[in-house]
């Protein structure tokens, strides 16, 4: 599992809701919120897959962050548990997605200049 900066991601997000220019971004990270929420409804995996498609074929650093992740050494801070394993692959995508995008906002505003300086650990 990959851990990003809070403080980097909290700064992205109200800068995406401040910044008219960032409408877009809003609206995609709006849509996998709703993916998130509708996924165990009729149609729910379907439509997830279908959005995590859309986004990682619209944001291409989604994959450079898991790809940059990949290297990262694992380690587990004390106190720090991981996600619940049951989980269906697709909310993980979905969560990777909306990292993702925060991680190209970060970039495309010159707040980082790396993917590495978003990822804080990988467990």
């Amino acid at each position: 599992m990959i851990h990003f900066k809070q403080n980097l991601t909290n700064q992205a997000l109200s800068m995406i809701k401040e910044q008219k220019e960032l409408s877009d971004v809003l609206s995609d990270l709006s849509r996998i919120e709703q993916a998130k929420n509708d996924l165990y409804t009729h149609d729910g995996i379907q439509r997830a897959q279908n959005l995590d498609s859309e986004m990682r074929k619209k944001y291409p650093i989604i994959d450079v962050m898991l790809n940059t992740a990949n290297r990262f050494k694992p380690m587990v801070p004390a106190n720090v548990r991981s996600a619940p394993m049951n989980e269906p692959e697709e909310m993980t995508r979905l969560q990777q997605d909306r990292c993702g995008i925060i991680c190209d906002t970060l970039l495309k505003k010159q707040i980082t200049s790396s993917v590495e300086e978003y990822i804080d650990y990988v467990d």
